[in-house]
């Protein structure tokens, strides 16, 4: 049977509690994004009004837009047997999946958590988005799996694949939310640290992947309301036989130091790394959940 989160739906008003007929009715919620506890902390901050920053539970905001089924269609497919979580779920994805972002006080820290939160999400829009290429997802990092993903393309070739999202930085995020309260400010980000943080997830990707055989493909996520800074520097500034880091602004020096503790050869061997790679697909994601393939990078070895 078809779930009430795939069917056709008039969202009723009072919205909080027409959200909550579907989420009980819904194992996708119920089991895994809004489990019991979650749910009573996340319904409670729905009540609430809205600060500055207007934040709102991503689910409910999809629920309201009518494409709650495209978040939901993956759980289900990957995560679910028989309306129950798989047995290989593992206890750090569903701490991960859940969504608990939304109770954090703190704007900023609550912006942190929802991109880390939606990056998991994400990671299952794109097992979607691969079956719909005809590709056979075998493994799952959320099932115990050694990569985000493991995917068998058309070609029977065996695929790991690392999947980052890239949602709006927490510069610009504190921009805007100044803006908001007083007024415009120097705008987005700067387009040079934007590429170098590209590369920089990239280089993570390949970094994770390096010892997985045989084809190793790393897939970015990026939103539509920051795609814009990254579109031409995408096109245009990256050498991709010889990738490396432009010169960027003081913010990024000092991420790219604090990221020494994990990576302490990066910028000596950037290129050598990211080159592991055999495939790197860039995406830009809209507000419905729907992926347009932007980039398509074939690296070979």
């Amino acid at each position: 049977m078809t779930c009430i989160c795939q069917q056709h739906y008039e969202v009723a008003h009072p919205i909080r509690d027409s959200f909550a007929a579907v989420r009980q009715n819904c194992p996708a919620l119920r089991e895994v994004l809004l489990p019991d506890p979650a749910w009573q902390l996340v319904s409670d901050r729905m009540d609430e009004p809205s600060d500055p920053s207007m934040h709102c539970s991503c689910l409910l905001l999809a629920y309201k837009r009518g494409v709650l089924a495209k978040i939901t269609a993956p759980i289900h497919r990957f995560l679910l047997i028989d309306e129950q979580p798989h047995k290989n779920f593992t206890s750090q994805y569903r701490k991960d999946l859940q969504e608990l972002w939304i109770i954090e006080s703190d704007p900023t820290k609550r912006h942190e958590r929802f991109r880390r939160f939606f990056g998991k999400l994400v990671e299952l829009l794109v097992c979607q988005t691969i079956t719909e290429w005809e590709w056979t997802v075998t493994g799952l990092e959320a099932l115990g799996a050694c990569a985000d993903i493991i995917a068998v393309s058309p070609e029977n070739m065996t695929n790991s694949l690392s999947v980052k999202y890239i949602g709006q930085s927490t510069y610009d995020f504190e921009q805007y939310l100044s803006a908001l309260v007083v007024g415009p400010t120097t705008g987005v980000g700067s387009p040079y640290d934007a590429i170098n943080y590209l590369l920089f997830r990239i280089y993570e990707s390949a970094y994770q992947l390096h010892k997985f055989p045989p084809s190793k493909i790393a897939i970015i996520v990026i939103d539509a309301l920051t795609w814009q800074v990254f579109e031409e520097p995408l096109e245009k500034w990256v050498c991709w036989t010889q990738p490396a880091f432009l010169h960027g602004s003081c913010n990024w020096d000092n991420f790219l130091q604090r990221q020494y503790g994990r990576y302490p050869t990066i910028r000596r061997d950037l290129s050598e790394i990211v080159r592991t790679l055999n495939r790197i697909l860039v995406f830009e994601m809209n507000s419905q959940y729907e992926f347009v393939l932007k980039h398509d990078e074939q690296l070979g070895r």
